[in-house]
């Protein structure tokens, strides 16, 4: 029996991929295989405007197209470890490791969830390299060490007399500036507050309508038809869609439940994709003589503010 360490996962995969006999790869199977969300793989396909087709609510995916993809995750899938992981194996910072990759020093490849893989193997040699030179460059040279003259103490006994007259003149001469800089210290009678008065009153008188020689007027009762008039909401959405693929109505006149006629088949909305890309619905054609056609995803358009499709 052969071992588990002998297995090409690459090849494993590539032949699993050409057991389809070149149909089309559903995309829930082909993210199992590579070990990638499904998610991540319907972002890239709108990312990069590669061609799907849906049958139900699966994605299929031409058989080259998915070969493509397994052979941009190859690196993944041969196991190279990650910027990060290369990073806390060989004590190495990740900016350092890039910079290697961009200076092409290192080889490095991007896999399909945009994580950057090293190989393992030049990693291993240049880092080898790097750990001699730093060594070579902080290891102490003796033979240097040993041409340098030893430096000899001075007794403080040796200091002379005029050495230290010249320090205390200097010394002096500092305290006599420091006192100039500083300011004259305020007497006790400087410190004393004034106690001022406290400031009058303003004197405010409101003026009114007598003031004027004006009687105040009894305000008449507000009627109904002087109180403000309320906006009235918007137009209400239609309980009827009829399904155009040339001209799609917006997300935001969809409900659950609402009815929708789309050819000869009358469905109802079962659910609502809110895509800010490519949003969809979900709708029931119970009557449809195709079983696959029962339950279908129909591209709708954007949602705005205004109900209008962008």
């Amino acid at each position: 029996m052969e071992s588990g360490s002998h297995i090409d996962p690459y090849g494993d995969i590539v032949s699993r991929i050409a057991s389809y006999g070149g149909s089309d790869i559903p995309v829930p199977a082909l993210s199992e295989l590579l070990g990638v969300k499904t998610t991540t793989l319907n972002a890239r396909f709108r990312r990069k405007q590669i061609p799907v087709h849906t049958i139900g609510r699966t994605n299929y995916l031409q058989h080259d197209q998915a070969l493509q993809l397994v052979e941009l995750h190859r690196y993944a899938l041969i196991g190279w470890p990650t910027l990060l992981e290369a990073s806390r194996i060989t004590k190495v910072k990740p900016g350092t490791l890039k910079a290697w990759c961009e200076k092409g020093q290192l080889e490095g490849h991007t896999d399909l969830t945009k994580r950057l893989r090293l190989n393992p193997a030049e990693l291993e040699r240049r880092c080898l390299v790097t750990s001699i030179t730093q060594a070579r460059f902080t290891q102490p040279r003796l033979g240097t060490l040993a041409k340098l003259p030893i430096r000899k103490k001075i007794p403080k006994a040796s200091v002379s007399a005029e050495m230290q007259g010249e320090g205390s003149f200097n010394q002096a001469e500092s305290a006599n500036k420091t006192r100039t800089v500083q300011p004259p210290e305020s007497s006790p009678s400087a410190r004393c507050h004034l106690d001022l008065p406290p400031a009058p009153e303003p004197k405010i008188r409101i003026l009114n309508a007598e003031d004027y020689g004006i009687r105040d007027l009894e305000s008449p009762p507000e009627t109904a038809a002087q109180r403000p008039k309320r906006f009235e909401c918007g137009p209400a959405k239609p309980t009827h869609l009829v399904y155009d693929p040339l001209r799609p109505f917006p997300l935001s006149v969809c409900s659950p439940g609402k009815t929708i006629t789309y050819g000869q088949y009358v469905g109802t909305i079962l659910g609502l994709i809110d895509d800010p890309y490519n949003p969809k619905i979900k709708v029931a054609f119970p009557k449809h003589e195709h079983p696959e056609m029962r339950e279908v995803l129909l591209i709708v358009g954007k949602k705005t503010a205004s109900g209008l499709s962008a």
